[in-house]
């Protein structure tokens, strides 16, 4: 049986073609189909969870849709193997690498390891820190990050 990866991640460039993501989609849509996704079971639960450039903010009074919010503040919520991959000359400010520790904290709540990716590099930047042809997006790095996903997805 095919592998069934979500991600949650940052709602733009090439990330709309995740299977939770439709770019038609109101946030609010999105993040109740990955809550969906993640409470299901069989068929609809996914078999692990892949956050690239996420919103990672920890925190109720956090604005903005992060995963700590789709999760309901409950890390047990993502309770599928979770990878985080970002960079770290990532400018968004919903994203950047000053998130990761915080959210590494309150995930390992859940009693799971995180596994994790940071990458550096790629190409110059040639649109706005939050899109896709920029450190957000993994910018240049598209071997990189695919072979880190596939490697993490393989593992399972």
């Amino acid at each position: 049986m095919p592998r069934r990866v979500t991600r949650l991640a940052a709602l733009d460039g090439p990330y709309r073609e995740s299977p939770v993501c439709d770019p038609n989609a109101t946030a609010a849509k999105l993040a109740a189909n990955a809550v969906a996704k993640l409470k299901g079971d069989g068929n609809q639960r996914p078999d692990a969870a892949v956050l690239t450039s996420a919103f990672l903010k920890v925190g109720a009074q956090v604005p903005d849709l992060t995963v700590f919010k789709i999760a309901n503040g409950n890390a047990r919520a993502l309770d599928v193997p979770t990878m985080l991959a970002w960079h770290v000359a990532d400018t968004c400010p919903h994203t950047s690498a000053a998130t990761v520790p915080p959210f590494r904290a309150w995930y390992q709540t859940s009693g799971r390891k995180l596994a994790e990716k940071s990458f550096s590099g790629g190409l110059p930047p040639k649109s706005e820190p939050c899109e896709a042809f920029a450190p957000h997006g993994f910018y240049g790095l598209d071997p990189e990050v695919a072979g880190a996903i596939t490697g993490f997805v393989a593992g399972l």
